[in-house]
C-alpha cells in the first residue's frame, strides 16, 4: 500500500507526511495488540508455581508479595483508558495477568500518545517510560510467559 511511501517525486509527499503515517500505524498496531492482550487476559489465569524469572518480573511491577496479603493490582487509574475486562484490577498471584495487563496499559498508553501526535499535540510520548518503542518490548513479557 501507499501509506505515505511515495516520496519519489510525489512533491506533495513529505518527511512530516511519512511521520504522520508512521504515527498512525503505531498507533493502530497497538490497538490490534491490545485487542489480543484482552484475549489472552481471560484464557491465562495461572495462579501456580513459576520462574524465578517469572517471580521476578512479576514483583518489579507489584512490589515484593506479603504473605497471607492478598491485594490486586492495576485499578482503574487516570491516564490508561477505561478496560472493559479486569476492570478493578487483578489478583498479584496471577503472573500471567499481571504482565498481561501491564503490557494492556503500555499498549493503550501508545495507541493515545501516537494518536496525539499526529494530531500535532506535544504529547509527551518521547519521555513517557509506558510508550511501547521497540519490538523487544512487546514480545518480552510475552516471551517470558512462554518460557515459564
Amino acid at each position: 500500500t501507499w501509506m505515505g511511501g511515495d516520496r519519489d517525486g510525489n512533491p506533495n509527499v513529505t518527511a512530516v507526511t511519512t511521520g504522520h503515517v508512521l504515527c498512525l500505524q503505531r498507533a493502530r498496531a497497538a490497538e490490534l495488540y491490545h485487542k489480543e492482550v484482552e484475549k489472552l487476559l481471560y484464557e491465562l489465569s495461572h495462579t501456580g508455581p513459576v520462574s524465578a524469572e517469572m517471580r521476578a518480573a512479576v514483583e518489579q511491577i507489584t512490589g515484593p508479595r506479603q504473605p497471607g496479603v492478598h491485594r490486586k493490582v492495576f485499578p482503574h487509574e487516570d491516564g490508561y483508558g477505561l478496560a472493559w475486562t479486569f476492570q478493578t484490577g487483578c489478583q498479584e498471584d496471577e503472573p500471567y495477568r499481571v504482565l498481561l495487563m501491564a503490557l494492556r496499559r503500555r499498549l493503550y498508553r501508545t495507541r493515545v500518545k501516537m494518536e496525539e501526535v499526529y494530531l500535532g499535540h506535544d504529547s509527551g510520548a518521547e519521555e513517557d517510560a509506558d510508550v511501547l518503542t521497540s519490538q523487544a518490548q512487546l514480545l518480552a513479557p510475552l516471551e517470558l510467559m512462554y518460557r515459564s
